[in-house]
């Protein structure tokens, strides 16, 4: 559900490279989406009562915070992860360069 929006992007722009008829009607089923949303959600063109447009609009907000908050987290955890590879391939070629000097020290 989160990135749900570059996904689909990314799928159209590689499906519909030269076929504008394609693009054309996914911007066209993208608008009506958009259109249903604004008139459910936005209390001062909502085609439902106040109280439930409000709902709808709390709802979307909360949806979209929460993928905020999980894009965050997500991105924190690649990167510290990214972080401790490195740091792990630091540490294990400090030890093989250790290895290695006693071994020619040695004669071995």
């Amino acid at each position: 559900m989160f990135g749900t929006g570059s996904l689909l992007g990314s799928l159209i722009g590689s499906l519909g490279k030269e076929d504008y008829t394609l693009l054309a009607a996914a911007v066209v089923v993208f608008r009506v989406a958009a259109l249903l949303v604004a008139f459910l959600a936005i209390p001062e063109v909502a085609i439902v009562s106040d109280h439930m447009a409000r709902n709808y609009a709390s709802a979307l907000y909360d949806v979209s915070v929460l993928g905020y908050k999980a894009t965050v987290e997500v991105s924190k955890e690649a990167m510290l992860t990214t972080l401790r590879v490195a740091v792990l391939t630091a540490c294990l070629m400090v030890l093989y360069i250790i290895y290695r000097a006693a071994m020619i020290l040695l004669g071995v």
